[in-house]
């Protein structure tokens, strides 16, 4: 994969928080599924583990089975080897603080795209790879093309297929929050993805006027989706 450059741009602290809070992710979190899939140095997973932990404790749940629990529940995935160790250095770091220590952390080493998970998870959280048609080499547009059916015409970008395969991640009640570059909304390219989603979609939270990346011109909003919603 070529990829792994163009998708280093971390979420900031308080949209990983927001993402959280508008997907609903604060209560009752012991034995619910989550991932984030493209999780970087642990932006967003530190948020979820947190959370995990303060409400487990908050519930009489042992430290021990706090421990099974994140070990089971909480699912990461990355490119690079480097954020993965960043990351769980992150993870023990948030863990230690509330006396839980050799958590096993279940972060896959790979593309998420290529795993093919089908109807695992309660939650997806994330910020997935803003990478253009024209920053893809040939295999990866081949492989995204044939994959993706929001992707089999035009010039997609990367992050639909994340949105698409996140989607079909999700148990029938799952909810998806996702930090994504609003030009989907007026993208020609993206029609097929607007299409898609639509049925789930159930909040929009745009930040066009507001520069939420360092360095980066990308205009973004949260976008949220419910599988249990099904509504046009």
């Amino acid at each position: 994969m070529s990829i792994n450059t163009k998708c280093q741009v971390f979420t900031p602290q308080k949209n990983a928080q927001e993402l959280l809070n508008v997907i609903g992710y604060k209560n009752d979190l012991f034995g619910k599924k989550v991932a984030e899939n493209s999780c970087g140095d642990g932006s967003i997973l530190k948020e979820i583990v947190e959370r995990y932990i303060v409400d487990s404790l908050n519930n009489k749940i042992s430290k021990d089975e706090i421990r099974t629990g994140l070990e089971r529940d909480i699912w990461g995935a990355e490119i690079d080897n480097a954020h993965i160790v960043n990351c769980k250095l992150k993870l023990n770091e948030v863990a230690a603080l509330y006396g839980i220590i050799d958590v096993s952390w279940n972060i896959f080493e790979g593309d998420f795209l290529r795993k093919n998970i089908v109807h695992q998870f309660d939650f997806v959280i994330g910020n997935p790879p803003y990478i253009t048609y024209k920053e893809l080499n040939l295999e990866d547009r081949i492989f995204v093309r044939k994959s993706f059916e929001t992707c089999a015409k035009g010039k997609f970008d990367y992050c639909y297929a994340f949105i698409e395969a996140s989607l079909k991640s999700l148990k029938n009640t799952g909810k998806l929050a996702y930090l994504i570059p609003s030009n989907i909304f007026k993208n020609q390219f993206a029609l097929d993805l607007r299409k898609y989603i639509l049925p789930f979609l159930t909040d929009i939270y745009d930040y066009s006027n507001q520069k939420l990346f360092t360095g980066k011109l990308t205009a973004s909003a949260i976008i949220v989706c419910d599988i249990s919603n099904n509504s046009n």
